[in-house]
């Protein structure tokens, strides 16, 4: 398994920007905000983030997906 890409998040409490790589080939988009079901290919992988603020520390999820192309949304 090769992960490439590594995409910058923000804690949704805090706003401090960090670096995540995808967990697989498959999910290389990411959101802290669930996906809704029209946007994604197939399934979601959900990790449980810790914000790495010193001053917040605050759990949250990122939701890993393939995203549709546009014109498949509808």
């Amino acid at each position: 398994m090769v992960v490439t890409g590594i995409v910058r998040l923000e804690c949704p409490s805090c706003h401090w920007m960090f670096k995540a790589a995808p967990p697989d080939n498959q999910h290389t988009f990411a959101s802290t905000k669930e996906p809704a079901k029209n946007k994604i290919n197939s399934d979601t992988i959900k990790k449980d983030q810790h914000c790495r603020n010193p001053k917040c520390q605050k759990q949250f999820s990122v939701y890993w997906y393939d995203s549709k192309m546009h014109l498949d949304r509808v």
